[in-house]
């Protein structure tokens, strides 16, 4: 068994942002552009604390002059979710269109469910 603790790894936030346009000499509005984004300072903001609980189960066989095993592992016992990184959104997902606010979605690389594995293991 072995519980896993780690403070968050610090990144830079996003403390604002602004909209770049260009002039088309042809049409009378401004054509608009990409969102640009103003990083805060280095490492000035942390991911939240991540923890999670691993089991390890291990069954020794012996066959002759063959030594192995049975062992099943379970990562994340409990499910917990934790935010890996944050991705920044300037549009609407469902309309396509600017957010006046830019909204901050957290997102896991491991999913908030336990994951089996079973497997077997020769010593010659």
């Amino acid at each position: 068994m072995r519980f896993y603790f780690a403070s968050g790894l610090p990144y830079s936030s996003i403390v604002g942002f602004y909209r770049t346009f260009w002039f088309d000499p042809f049409e009378d509005e401004p054509v608009s552009g990409n969102f640009r984004f103003i990083q805060g300072k280095r490492d000035a903001e942390r991911l939240p604390d991540t923890h999670r609980l691993d089991l390890h189960i291990d069954l020794p066989i012996k066959i002759r002059n063959v030594r192995g095993g049975v062992y099943i592992d379970v990562i994340n016992v409990y499910a917990h979710k934790s935010i890996d990184f944050y991705v920044v959104d300037f549009y609407d997902t469902e309309t396509g269109e600017p957010l006046d606010v830019p909204q901050k979605t957290g997102y896991s690389l491991l999913p908030g469910v336990p994951i089996p594995s079973l497997g077997i293991y020769l010593k010659f």
